[in-house]
């Protein structure tokens, strides 16, 4: 996961699968979506969001990452 305090958006990139500092997400096919648990991430850079909340994702090509902007931020 990737933070730009700047533009107040977060990002998940592709990791090495033995990486330690990867977070993992989980696919449902029949929502159409993924699930993932980044609440010590969002603590770590300082932003606190104390409920589950569902982001519309962009896609990155020339970084080959998904962006989101939080909410109320």
């Amino acid at each position: 996961m990737l933070w730009d305090e700047k533009r107040k958006r977060i990002a998940i990139q592709v990791a090495p699968e033995d990486s330690s500092s990867s977070y993992k997400l989980t696919f449902s096919e029949a929502q159409n979506s993924a699930d993932i648990g980044a609440k010590a991430f969002l603590r770590h850079v300082g932003v606190s969001i104390e409920t589950k909340v569902d982001l519309a994702l962009e896609w990155n090509q020339k970084d080959q990452m998904f962006e989101a902007r939080l909410p109320g931020l």
